[in-house]
């Protein structure tokens, strides 16, 4: 990681995506290491991560992005199931 820190370091409009999903489900004795933790790299890491992997929440696939405040957007995805048009009498 520290490679890539020193690459991104050099290119001041160049951001690193961190998928950390897995952040809690790691085996001792390897550790988690967040890329926006390094020196230098929080401006310009944009971290995504969630609750559904680390606490077996099957289906619910909540998840966030955590980013500095000059790029951080608020939005909101919703996932389900597609209906078919018109629908079956038994939906009806």
């Amino acid at each position: 990681m520290e490679a890539i820190a020193e690459v991104v370091a050099d290119h001041p409009r160049l951001m690193v995506l961190s998928d950390e999903i897995y952040e809690h489900i790691i085996y001792t004795p390897a550790e988690h290491h967040s890329f926006a933790a390094l020196p230098g790299m929080y401006d310009c890491t944009l971290t995504v991560n969630g609750f559904y992997k680390a606490f077996a929440m099957t289906g619910w696939r909540l998840g966030y992005l955590a980013a500095p405040p000059h790029v951080a957007i608020q939005s909101q995805s919703t996932s389900g199931a597609c209906l078919p048009f018109p629908l079956p009498d038994c939906l009806s």
